[in-house]
């Protein structure tokens, strides 16, 4: 049978737009992105290297405001994915292989898969971002340092790297009363001498007087998720 497959890939699509019950992580993508979705399962096999192989998750994201906001459709894709499998029960995230993303507008359309496995490891650096929103929403600077990797040099996240410019920030654009997501991608940067997995979380901090872009990047491959660096521009 593996021979017989060689050079060929299957796909079959299994539509769910019918369904009476709209998943709840297809409504939080409408309420995030408006337009029009629709969404199918499928199954796909594939002897090459280049297509992702199982059962997957499809949708299509039909939106002028995916363009109009953001440079390239990576990053709203990414986000569509991790939306619909933050939404997923613990037995839908074993069931699929991957999720499909498509984002059309006009007459194009780009597609983009998301293995589960990284988007489990995107879940488990969230609690990590939570934890360095919460230090800036708060000032809990001095807490916000302990967070970071030890192969972070000391002097590299002081009071002058830390503290003093949030502060300034704080003042400028007001408090920080929540941070929305955008994103993420993965990255393996040389950190301390050795190659280290990163996932980069991208979106934006809710402000008292103006918003402002925002991101982390967090080890994926740790048993404790340890921060590498944020910053406030993308």
């Amino acid at each position: 049978m593996k021979n017989c497959l060689s050079g060929f890939s299957l796909l079959l699509l299994f539509s769910g737009c019918a369904s009476q019950t709209v998943p709840q992580g297809i409504k939080d993508i409408l309420a995030f992105y408006g337009g029009s979705v629709n969404y199918s399962v499928g199954v796909s096999v594939s002897s090459g290297n280049s297509e992702n192989s199982g059962k997957f998750y499809q949708i299509v994201l039909d939106s002028t405001d995916v363009k109009k906001y953001f440079e390239s459709e990576d990053l709203p894709a990414s986000n569509c994915a991790y939306i619909l499998y933050h939404s997923f029960s613990g037995k839908e995230k074993s069931d699929y292989s991957f999720i499909r993303i498509i984002i059309s507008e006009y007459s194009r359309s780009e597609k983009y898969d998301f293995r589960m496995e990284r988007l489990h490891q995107v879940e488990q650096c969230m609690p990590t971002l939570t934890r360095v929103v919460d230090c800036l929403k708060y000032s809990r600077y001095r807490m916000l340092r302990t967070l970071f990797s030890p192969s972070i040099p000391a002097d590299s996240i002081d009071d002058k790297k830390i503290e003093q410019p949030n502060m300034a920030i704080d003042s400028a654009y007001g408090h920080v009363s929540k941070f929305t997501m955008n994103g993420f991608y993965f990255t393996s940067p040389e950190i301390a001498g050795r190659s280290t997995s990163l996932v980069h979380i991208a979106g934006v901090l809710i402000r008292e007087k103006q918003n402002t872009n925002f991101s982390v990047s967090v080890g994926s491959d740790e048993g404790y998720r340890n921060l590498y660096g944020f910053g406030f521009k993308e």
